[in-house]
């Protein structure tokens, strides 16, 4: 066992069983142990959110501008049980019920998973580099990912990446983000501007109240939902739980950062990016799913 193993996120939820996929016996549940992951939280269009979950049992988190909140994710994982893989994932974040819309905000995202406890994260959109990971979150989570052929590149303080389905061959997403880090753990704060307001406009957002609540857990908790297919009858929920090494929040800054979402079912989304979260030293844990309570 490698110290980064040696974590008590793995401690408390440790590698414990067995599963058959494809004919292979693999390890569960699934562990991240090292990583690189960009998350860019932002909306998309209403209209189109609700019309991507219309054969679900949740309905899309609305802000008082009547949009949707989603994000997408980038992830370059060095060191997991399933062994190294990258993963794109588009992510619309729902409720089993209608509610009231959220307060517009570019951290409206964290405030709503912190705060509300129905609020919950649907994997609508799911891409890893190798077979074994696409047959297991396919097979055991019931996620319909598909394999994809991706490029993942950061130096002198930019990240690219190129993702591309590798059955079709069709582009998935392109982007170009500012990497704000000087060696393996400071952050360039003042590449960033203007200086650490992102990080002081966040906790303002989340209030007093959500900051202790942020700051009581050892790891962050993100519930994550899988669609309704041919892989599942039904919506279940995974709770998955993350301790970074190194983190940072910042504005998208849509004169510098590129993003462009190429694929027909996400494109219409109109995906609008309002902040960008970088984090290094992955330590990541998906359990099983099980039914939504309630």
């Amino acid at each position: 066992m490698t110290t980064r193993e040696n974590h008590r996120l793995f401690k408390k939820y440790p590698l414990d069983g067995q599963v058959m996929v494809n004919g292979q016996s693999v390890s569960t549940p699934y562990h991240i142990y090292d990583g690189e992951m960009v998350f860019i939280g932002g909306t998309a269009k209403a209209d189109v959110a609700r019309e991507l979950l219309k054969n679900e049992h949740l309905t899309p988190i609305l802000d008082t501008n009547g949009d949707a909140l989603m994000a997408v994710w980038i992830c370059d994982f060095t060191q997991a049980n399933l062994g190294a893989h990258h993963e794109l994932q588009f992510s619309i974040f729902a409720t089993p019920k209608p509610q009231p819309p959220v307060q517009a905000h570019p951290f409206a995202i964290f405030r709503a998973l912190v705060m509300n406890p129905d609020a919950m994260m649907i994997c609508h959109g799911l891409w890893n580099n190798t077979q074994l990971v696409v047959d297991y979150n396919r097979d055991h989570l019931g996620l319909d990912a598909h394999l994809s052929i991706s490029d993942i590149q950061a130096n002198d303080h930019w990240r690219s990446f190129d993702v591309k389905d590798a059955t079709t061959g069709e582009s998935l997403i392109k982007g170009d983000l500012i990497e704000p880090m000087i060696g393996a753990k400071k952050w360039d704060y003042e590449g960033v501007n203007p200086k650490g307001k992102a990080l002081r406009d966040m906790m303002r957002h989340l209030g007093f109240g959500g900051m202790m609540r942020a700051m009581q857990s050892p790891f962050v908790h993100v519930p994550v939902v899988n669609t309704i297919s041919q892989l599942s009858d039904t919506n279940r929920v995974a709770h998955t739980y993350t301790k970074t090494d190194n983190q940072m929040v910042r504005y998208f800054e849509p004169i510098q950062d590129k993003l462009v979402i190429q694929h027909p079912r996400y494109a219409p989304l109109n995906f609008s990016p309002a902040l960008v979260q970088h984090n290094r030293g992955i330590r990541f844990v998906y359990l099983r799913p099980v039914a939504i309570s309630g």
